[in-house]
């Protein structure tokens, strides 16, 4: 393994991934991760210092991955013309690529937040998301929303992004539970958002 050193780092990186998941950040071990990659504690050391930074890795390239998805995605909508050019349809892409990108790490930014001793969170996250796209759209953005940014970004996480999270995290429990099809839940969810954007958002939030 040492012959492909950033081979190697990215299996430890994926398999700690899959154990913070299944297990939680606390109840994984730097020997678990070691034996279930196939290289000695000692190689793990050699590329991260310690299993804090293996969890920083993982949340600095998720965050990098999502800002790229998501200026995709900004960029597309504004290639739309009229009526297709919606600020409802904007959040929604919004809100769907960031709950939609990887449900493993979604699923660990969340037990991390319910812990409260992390700086790696869904909070740290949305901060990121809010500067992203208040920068993106720069002058753009209604004065209704540089004024009331506090309250937006209140209701939109606990209205908008929380249970976005929670679904994407949750699907596929929740599908085998109780014996859904996957493709058409996500399919009823998103019908779902698409009526709260539509109907609550762009006429109460951004006033228009």
């Amino acid at each position: 393994m040492e012959e492909n050193p950033k081979g190697t780092k990215q299996k430890i990186l994926d398999i700690s991934e899959q154990l913070f998941a299944e297990k939680g950040f606390d109840n994984t071990g730097i020997d678990e991760i070691a034996r279930k990659v196939g290289i000695a504690k000692s190689v793990i050391y050699y590329h991260f210092k310690n299993k804090k930074e293996i969890l920083d890795t993982l949340f600095n390239n998720f965050a990098r991955d999502l800002v790229e998805k998501k200026k995709e995605v900004l960029e597309r909508f504004l290639s739309l013309k009229g009526e297709k050019r919606s600020i409802g349809k904007m959040y929604r892409y919004v809100v769907e690529t960031f709950s939609e990108t990887n449900p493993r790490m979604l699923k660990i930014l969340l037990m991390e937040s319910i812990k409260k001793t992390s700086d790696i969170s869904l909070f740290t996250l949305w901060d990121m998301n809010y500067d992203f796209v208040t920068t993106f759209y720069g002058d753009n953005i209604p004065e209704t929303f540089k004024q009331d940014l506090k309250d937006i970004m209140f209701e939109s996480f606990f209205m908008m992004l929380l249970p976005q999270v929670g679904f994407h995290v949750l699907l596929q429990g929740y599908c085998k539970h109780y014996g859904l099809d996957e493709a058409k839940t996500v399919k009823k969810m998103k019908s779902i958002t698409k009526t709260y954007f539509d109907e609550h958002w762009v006429s109460r939030i951004w006033k228009q």
